[in-house]
């Protein structure tokens, strides 16, 4: 069996990531598009408190992506995740 790395040589993949800095509208559109039928996720917002509040939240996402992606550096808090047991 090969291994992942030998596995992604043959696509001469670069190991390099180049973040760009987004623009509101982008994350407007996103934001607006989000599916309201789906639960709320770690941060306990449900779809369409997002949806409907996207116009007021789009800038400040913004705001924190693209300081995120200037400094390098990802939120501790945006870290989190939740693995539900099917037991």
């Amino acid at each position: 069996m090969e291994t992942t790395k030998e596995y992604y040589d043959v696509f001469d993949i670069q190991n390099s990531l180049n973040l760009e800095m987004v623009d509101s509208s982008i994350i407007l559109d996103l934001l607006s598009k989000t599916n309201i039928s789906k639960a709320a996720g770690i941060d306990k917002l449900s779809g369409i408190f997002i949806k409907d509040g996207a116009e007021s939240i789009a800038n400040h996402f913004t705001k924190i992506i693209n300081l995120s992606i200037a400094s390098s550096l990802f939120p501790d808090l945006c870290k989190n995740s939740q693995i539900d047991s099917l037991v």
